[in-house]
């Protein structure tokens, strides 16, 4: 019998089981599973829009660059072009319109060309924050 002066011993286990949770487990299981792929859908639409930023930003860098070029190759003509119209103009053989026009053809080819290294430049800058290396390019443009 049980007595405080003697050693007894006493253990008990209490369990509680649930048997029957009307499929809530299984729901939140579902729910989680469905909010993972949201959430890899939405980083795999991330990835696919920053590539096609970078892949826009790079074009229009190398569209820019082909323009500075064909400015520049627009400059040289213009500047030929002009020498030949002034020689023939001091010969006589061209009227002051012509003259005047090629000088209008020389100038707008040099707007073109500065034009087209600014347009350059911008493009640079975005094609480096496109690719996340903004802050590095402009430590190297001071």
């Amino acid at each position: 019998s049980y007595h405080t002066s003697k050693d007894n011993y006493t253990a008990s286990l209490n369990l509680a089981w649930n048997l029957f949770d009307g499929f809530a487990t299984r729901a939140r299981i579902a729910e989680a599973g469905h909010e993972l792929e949201r959430a890899l859908e939405a980083r795999e639409k991330i990835r696919m829009q920053i590539y096609q930023d970078i892949k826009q930003a790079y074009l229009a860098y190398e569209n820019a660059q082909q323009r500075l070029h064909v400015a520049r190759s627009s400059v040289d003509m213009a500047k030929e072009s002009l020498h030949m119209v002034k020689k023939r103009y001091d010969g006589g053989a061209e009227p002051i319109t012509r003259y005047l026009e090629a000088e209008l053809d020389r100038t707008r080819a040099g707007i073109n060309q500065a034009a087209a290294f600014y347009d350059g430049k911008a493009a640079k800058i975005e094609l480096a924050r496109a690719i996340g290396t903004l802050s590095r390019l402009w430590s190297q443009e001071k």
